[in-house]
């Protein structure tokens, strides 16, 4: 897992968005949360983490927060609103954990790492700058979607303001 693949390679695994999180519908109802006992996986190194994290973290993970708020203000079904500021919400954390990762492991890594991990974050910022100028799908109008201009609106706005 993520908390202990940091945790042998010295992070703080602390923050509870490392620990398991229940399971929440999107009518607010909790789920049932089971974990399957499974043998550890291998630790990766980290820069492989810092890769991962950039593309996960910074770019989806931040998008899906920016989308999940536009979503919490525009969908037309109230309980639509209300759930996805719930998910709003858990989005902002994901990043935010994503960009304390990603400022952690800038520090341990060197040089040349930090600019495997910076390229591979630039080609995930340039993957969803196309993603953001698709068209919305007529069946998803009303859930409060962006539509592709606003979308790419929203992109703009983030790269102009973190991944510049």
């Amino acid at each position: 897992t993520l908390a202990a693949n940091l945790q042998t390679l010295g992070g703080d695994t602390a923050n509870p968005e490392l620990e398991r999180m229940p399971l929440t519908r999107i009518d607010g109802t909790q789920v049932e949360h089971r974990v399957r006992h499974q043998e550890p996986a291998p630790v990766r190194d980290l820069e492989s983490i810092a890769r991962e994290n950039a593309v996960e973290g910074c770019v989806r993970e931040t998008f899906g927060a920016a989308v999940a708020t536009f979503q919490a203000e525009h969908a037309t079904d109230p309980a639509l609103r209300a759930a996805m500021a719930r998910i709003a919400d858990d989005e902002t954390r994901h990043a935010a954990l994503g960009w304390d990762v990603a400022a952690w492991a800038r520090d341990q890594l060197d040089h040349d790492a930090s600019a495997r991990v910076d390229r591979e974050m630039r080609r995930a910022v340039d993957a969803l700058a196309e993603a953001a100028r698709l068209p919305l799908a007529r069946e998803l109008e009303g859930v409060g979607l962006p539509d592709a201009r606003t979308s790419t609106r929203l992109f703009e706005a983030l790269r102009a303001s973190l991944w510049s």
